[in-house]
């Protein structure tokens, strides 16, 4: 299903088509967003607005969508792909940081509101992973493969959470590369 998710008026459509098509969908893995970064006076509100609706908005109007789908049928999964950037402010990343930290608080929130619902909320933060991310930004991970966590790694992270035991809840998991390093292009 292709959908822009800054677009919510669509969202509500082609969620309940996949509904409709996939009663037995149980999960959401919401890895929405991009990157953009400067000093904060740098962006237009309409930027700012587009950002947040991309990488906060989203999310909640999506869980928002399947929740109570997932409550109907008594079993459900959310995780969220959150970012480092939500565990520490940094240099002219306060849009980015905005929008991961309340994706953080959101799923700490949500985590709550559902507990007893059968219905698990996690948040996977992850560091620099080497993806298209970067092709429009002026930095990237440095180029040895300990400067990145790879994809294979976020995705075996997601299957361990969704493969615990229902009584089990992970709440937060912080993946970090094992060496830290930033090239500027």
């Amino acid at each position: 299903y292709n959908c822009d998710v800054s677009v919510h008026s669509k969202l509500e459509i082609v969620l309940k088509q996949i509904i409709k098509t996939h009663p037995e969908i149980n999960s959401l893995v919401s890895n929405a967003g991009y990157g953009n970064f400067g000093p904060i006076e740098n962006f237009s509100t309409l930027q700012i607005n587009n950002f947040m609706d991309t990488n906060l908005i989203s999310h909640m109007v999506i869980t928002k969508l399947l929740l109570p789908h997932f409550k109907k049928i008594k079993i459900g999964d959310i995780i969220f792909i959150g970012s480092e950037a939500g565990l520490l402010g940094g240099k002219n990343g306060s849009l980015y940081c905005a929008a991961k930290f309340g994706l953080r608080g959101f799923s700490q929130a949500l985590s709550k509101d559902v507990s007893n619902k059968n219905v698990r909320v996690s948040i996977i933060n992850p560091g620099m992973v080497r993806t298209d991310f970067f092709k429009n930004l002026n930095f990237e991970p440095g180029s040895d493969k300990q400067n990145t966590i790879s994809i294979e790694d976020i995705s075996s992270t997601v299957a361990y959470i969704l493969n615990l035991s229902r009584n089990t809840v992970v709440d937060e998991i912080n993946l970090s590369p094992s060496k830290k390093v930033i090239k500027f292009k």
